[in-house]
C-alpha cells in the first residue's frame, strides 16, 4: 500500500467482511447485496 511506511504493519490489523466459506451468497447481475460487521477491542 502506497501511503503505509517500512514497518508500519506492526501497529495495525486489517479487518474485512467477506461473502466466503460456508455463508456463500450468490449476488446475481444487476443486484445488489449488503453485508455489514461489528468490531470491538476490549
Amino acid at each position: 500500500m502506497k501511503d503505509l511506511d517500512t514497518d508500519d504493519y506492526k501497529h495495525f490489523i486489517c479487518l474485512e467482511i467477506a461473502n466466503a466459506a460456508s455463508d456463500i451468497v450468490e449476488i446475481l447481475p444487476n443486484s445488489e447485496y449488503r453485508i455489514a460487521t461489528n468490531y470491538s477491542v476490549v
